[in-house]
C-alpha cells in the first residue's frame, strides 16, 4: 500500500469515527422533541456530506 492510499484511509476513518461520534450527539439531543425536527434535517445533510466525501475518496 503506497502512502496515497494510507492517507485516503485514514480520511475515511476519520469520517467514520465523525460520524459515529456525530451520531452520539445526535441521538442525546432527540431527547429535546422541541428541537428534533432541525437536528433531524442536519443529521441527514451531514450525513450525505460524508456519504460524497467517502466516494469523492474512494475515486482519488
Amino acid at each position: 500500500m503506497n502512502k496515497k492510499e494510507q492517507i485516503e484511509k485514514l480520511d475515511i476513518k476519520r469520517a467514520e469515527a465523525l460520524l459515529q461520534n456525530y451520531r452520539g450527539e445526535f441521538m442525546a439531543t432527540m431527547a429535546y422533541p422541541w428541537i428534533a425536527s432541525k437536528v433531524n434535517l442536519m443529521n441527514k445533510l451531514f450525513t450525505q456530506f460524508l456519504k460524497e466525501l467517502a466516494h469523492y475518496c474512494e475515486q482519488i
